[in-house]
């Protein structure tokens, strides 16, 4: 006996949900096998065994590298433009003191010795290794710039390197034995500005030489920028 047409009517939409059904589910098992295997991925993206790429502290550039004749130094302060890793590099870390002068502030220009500062200048300290730079604040010419090396090279228990990379023109390189530290320094004649750098730190001299002429590099930079 064939069904009744009423009651074909109503088994047919049953048949579409059915089918409607089987769709969805079939969907669903497709959507769920992706996602278990999206989730046996690392976290991020990156597949088992890939190569992560970490970042490196820059390479310091030797002053040897550096052709300081081209570079014009202004007679102003220049302490906050220099670059915190090279600062960080010449002390092994990041300074506990900071201290800055001005022109006509008064401050320690030696040890126990305060008067009134004629230069820019700024001195970062970590445990027993002091940085330092500054700039005279008076223009200085080429014949007294010859005298400034003259005199730095007759410091008291400092011994010249003659072979070291010019800082300037005319330039001084010099390593002064200080208590069991080592303070090494350049200074030079940048246009009509005598700017000098130092650090003072545990080594022998030519270690700390090196690491001066680093540091050196860092400051001529930060000097030689123009202001903001």
């Amino acid at each position: 006996m064939s069904p009744r047409p009423d009651a074909v009517r109503r088994l047919a939409p049953l048949a579409v949900v059915a089918a409607l059904v089987v769709v969805v589910v079939a969907v669903l098992l497709v959507t769920l096998g992706d996602s278990d295997e999206a989730g046996d991925a690392p976290a991020g993206g990156d597949s088992p065994g890939a190569d992560v790429t970490t970042s490196s502290p820059p390479v310091p550039t030797p002053l040897e590298d550096v052709d300081t004749s081209v570079l014009t130094v202004p007679r102003e302060s220049f302490c906050e433009l220099v670059a915190p890793e090279s600062l960080s590099a010449a002390l092994g870390g990041e300074p506990d003191d900071v201290r800055t002068y001005a022109n006509g502030e008064s401050t320690v220009i030696a040890s126990g010795v305060e008067d009134i500062a004629h230069e820019y200048g700024c001195r970062w300290k970590r445990g027993r290794t002091v940085a330092r730079a500054w700039v005279f604040a008076p223009p200085v010419t080429p014949d007294s710039a010859q005298d400034l090396a003259k005199t730095a090279r007759g410091e008291e228990g400092c011994s010249v390197k003659r072979s070291a990379p010019d800082f300037g023109d005319p330039s001084v390189a010099l390593t002064c034995r200080a208590g069991k530290s080592v303070e090494a320094s350049y200074r030079g004649l940048f246009g009509d500005a005598w700017l000098a750098c130092s650090l003072n730190a545990p080594g022998s001299r030519q270690d700390v030489l090196a690491r001066t002429g680093d540091w050196c590099v860092a400051v001529a930079e930060a000097a030689s920028q123009p202001p903001a």
